[in-house]
């Protein structure tokens, strides 16, 4: 099984996404796996040094779906771990922008304001 959240944790409490990855714990079978993409605690309280990130949470806010959860690596590794995933990786938009955006020159960039876990159960 893999299980995919594109999108989903920074809208969601501390206590949502333990929930989600639980419920992902609790219905495996042997090789699951999830991938997901995740946003920094910089992001969600103000202290971001990019300043996309400030209209990301305006625009957020507006739209009724503000952002509420963020997560260093080291943070996401135990909580992942808690749950009983393991192999876990993450990457930021610099491995993305050198794997996948070689060909595109300056015109596409991944954002800085998130990365991407995947990890095994």
């Amino acid at each position: 099984t893999l299980f995919l959240l594109e999108g989903v944790s920074m809208y969601l409490s501390k206590y949502e996404v333990e929930t989600i990855l639980g419920v992902c714990s609790t219905n495996r079978v042997p090789g699951s796996s999830i991938i997901f993409d995740f946003t920094f605690p910089e992001v969600i309280d103000g202290s971001s040094e990019f300043p996309v990130a400030a209209i990301w949470r305006q625009k957020a806010a507006e739209g009724g779906e503000p952002l509420t959860f963020g997560i260093n690596n080291e943070d996401l590794q135990k909580l992942l771990s808690r749950n009983g995933f393991c192999n876990v990786q993450i990457v930021d938009h610099s491995y993305l922008n050198e794997k996948y955006f070689i060909s595109l020159g300056d015109s596409r960039k991944s954002t800085p304001l998130l990365s991407i876990a995947s990890a095994t159960l």
